[in-house]
């Protein structure tokens, strides 16, 4: 803190982007409670691709990760966690859907444990294309995604280190993407709701463009002073989407009230 430096995890598409917007609803709220904070995100190809309708957009650890752990999230005014790859709902997307959602890992980054004085009900849910959630369900239920070994014949082997080895190999990926971004605050008789596509542009495919641009332009605003929290903050607590959401205007990242 004396030195002035500023640390900021969770800079990526969620935990980071989707959740600087839900912030937001959260601050132009009206005063009293808010009944509903949700949050939809998906990193998707812009076809299915295969039985899983999905491709291998960062590490098979991280993805399975997400499907493993549980997730916080805000019920009924409490903190509490969920089990992953439950709660699914149908989802209409113009141009992308049908999708499912889905209840998954890491995307409330801070909001669940922070905003329980104000905030009913908060969840985070990722999208992908229909079937694919209950495919990784039935796994998790099988023991696939166990981290401990035992022994299978004569070797030593971690269920979980072998589902990894397969969807390294065998998952899609480098096919043409989109980020879908959801979020929208209920409160009383209204919804106020935002939405977010984004396609590859310029060689850079639609998820690296909302994870880099996004955390590029945050240390721009530090570097300029206009955001300045020294210490540890994650991106949704350092910097408010007023100053970060025009910076992202220039390079085609843009939501839209819905």
């Amino acid at each position: 803190l004396a030195a002035g430096v500023m640390i900021v995890p969770d800079c990526g598409l969620a935990p980071g982007l989707a959740n600087v917007v839900a912030e937001d609803l959260i601050a132009s709220a009206d005063e009293g409670p808010i009944d509903s904070i949700q949050i939809r995100v998906g990193a998707l190809p812009q076809q299915p691709l295969g039985i899983f309708g999905y491709q291998l957009a960062f590490s098979p650890e991280g993805l399975i990760n997400e499907y493993a752990e549980p997730c916080e999230v805000i019920e009924h005014g409490r903190y509490g966690t969920v089990e992953p790859l439950t709660r699914f709902e149908d989802v209409t997307w113009e141009g992308w859907g049908p999708l499912e959602a889905f209840s998954t890992a890491g995307g409330t980054s801070t909001m669940a444990s922070r905003h329980t004085d104000r905030v009913r009900n908060l969840e985070y849910k990722t999208l992908r294309f229909p079937g694919h959630g209950r495919l990784f369900r039935s796994m998790l239920e099988i023991g696939l995604f166990e981290e401990s070994k035992s022994i299978v014949g004569t070797t030593e082997v971690a269920p979980r280190d072998v589902l990894l080895n397969a969807l390294d190999h065998t998952l899609p990926r480098g096919e043409p993407d989109v980020v879908l971004i959801r979020v929208w605050r209920d409160q009383g008789d209204s919804r106020l709701a935002y939405q977010m596509v984004d396609t590859e542009q310029d060689g850079f495919s639609a998820l690296a463009r909302t994870t880099a641009f996004p955390a590029t332009a945050l240390g721009d605003l530090i570097a300029r002073g206009i955001v300045d929290r020294p210490g540890v903050a994650t991106m949704n607590e350092a910097v408010n989407g007023k100053d970060l959401l025009p910076e992202l205007v220039p390079v085609g990242i843009e939501f839209e009230e819905v």
